[in-house]
């Protein structure tokens, strides 16, 4: 009996967050604040990865300069 009583719970959540407004559901706000948290993570992880490509070409460009002049030396 406490089998359809958990399901019958369950059923009834999901039809009033159905009928609800999604303003007025507190389940909506949670996830509109996750999705901005994830947003401002991916944003982030991009500005490091572009951060690092830079880096990454800056020491390669400087590599090769140096690498030039040690050839220029007999």
């Amino acid at each position: 009996m406490a089998v359809y009583i958990k399901s019958s719970i369950g059923v009834l959540l999901a039809f009033t967050g159905i009928m609800a407004a999604p303003d007025q559901t507190p389940v909506m706000q949670v996830a509109r604040i996750f999705l901005q948290i994830t947003g401002i993570g991916f944003g982030l992880y991009c500005v490091a990865a572009f951060g690092l490509f830079l880096a990454g070409v800056r020491i390669r460009a400087a590599a090769g300069v140096r690498a030039r002049r040690g050839r220029e030396w007999p």
